[in-house]
């Protein structure tokens, strides 16, 4: 069910905007690299000359796949030709390779949050190659030049998932469920040899670490700053995992509680970590939704659980955080998710 928002058409485009304000734009920046000798110390984009900008490479990295996913669900939009440029001005071959070094020297760089949502560009960019688009042969060329950085990013993947020892069921970039939520939708967009291992060592994390494990209440959330509900993030893995029968069933035992959550409010938007609950209303919304999509039909908490989505997307769609550089840098990839959700069903 889609979730119902007031001129969406308006709100891709503000979130298309943002991607173009913020991918160019270097500082400020919050630096996210280890510097092993004086020969690190550089400057974001002499790091990353791809995903310099947005505040930090993470969010350069999902504000990228946000204007791909426009591309493939308004391909006639009037900015399209402004967003394929920029994107082919960004997925140079050699700037890619750069990336690509990177990733290769420091191998748990942005893992798992921001290498889940380089998963997700890459089978984006596949999806749109794939599309029947006036887009889909330069994103070819996108997925051809993204093909070595991919390659290590899946390599990297498998050896972080083989030795995690504990889940992270913090609610922010370290929550192991989300990252591997994204990564799951990545890989079953794709048909390579690493999307099927990917899968399988996914699946074996939810068995491990998900669906056995002593829960935590909803009703401790949010802490912090968070923009992720660990517990949704966990149901939200669930029900890609689960039949609709075993998922009704693993709902109510483990997460009774989700139907008293509200969303917060940022008291100070323009500070980077109050802007996390526009953030966590936003993610909130989509995964409310994406649960009771998943439901059995006739199961008695879907319409509370579209209502509580309703109610999440309305205040974090609506939230002040837009507005300033603290929230715009990313809050505009994760309203896209939540806009496009029904569109790219099989893909989110």
């Amino acid at each position: 069910m889609r979730v119902d928002v007031q001129n969406t058409e308006a709100q891709i485009d503000r979130c298309v905007r943002l991607g173009l304000l913020c991918i160019p734009r270097e500082y400020p920046h919050a630096a996210q690299g280890m510097q092993l000798s004086e020969a690190d110390v550089r400057t974001p984009s002499q790091h990353w000359p791809i995903f310099f900008g947005c505040y930090d490479w993470h969010s350069a990295v999902h504000n990228h796949w946000q204007l791909v996913r426009a591309l493939r669900v308004r391909p006639q939009a009037a900015w399209a030709s402004e967003v394929a440029e920029l994107l082919v001005r960004q997925l140079q071959p050699e700037a890619l390779a750069q990336e690509a070094a990177f990733l290769r020297r420091f191998t748990t760089f942005e893992m798992p949050y921001g290498v889940a949502w380089l998963h997700l560009l890459c089978a984006e960019v596949h999806a749109l190659a794939q599309a029947s688009s006036p887009w889909a042969k330069v994103a070819a060329r996108w997925e051809q030049a993204l093909a070595a950085l991919h390659e290590v990013a899946c390599a990297n993947t498998l050896a972080y998932w083989r030795s995690l020892v504990v889940p992270n069921r913090a609610g922010a970039h370290a929550n192991t469920a989300f990252a591997a939520g994204l990564m799951l939708d990545a890989a079953r967009m794709q048909t390579t040899s690493h999307a099927v291992a990917t899968e399988s060592e996914i699946a074996s994390y939810f068995e491990r670490h998900v669906r056995w494990s002593e829960r935590m209440s909803a009703r401790c959330e949010p802490l912090g700053y968070d923009f992720l509900s660990p517990t949704l993030c966990e149901a939200d893995l669930a029900r890609r995992l689960l039949p609709a029968s075993e998922l009704a069933v693993w709902l109510g035992e483990a997460c009774g509680d989700i139907n008293e959550l509200r969303p917060p409010k940022p008291v100070r938007p323009e500070d980077g970590q109050q802007s996390h609950f526009d953030g966590l209303n936003i993610s909130r919304a989509w995964m409310l939704a994406n649960i009771a999509d998943a439901l059995p039909d006739g199961d008695e908490r879907v319409a509370s659980l579209h209502e509580l989505a309703q109610l999440h997307a309305s205040e974090g769609l609506a939230g002040d955080s837009h507005q300033h550089y603290s929230g715009q840098h990313w809050l505009g990839s994760f309203a896209m998710y939540l806009l496009t959700r029904p569109a790219c069903a099989g893909s989110v």
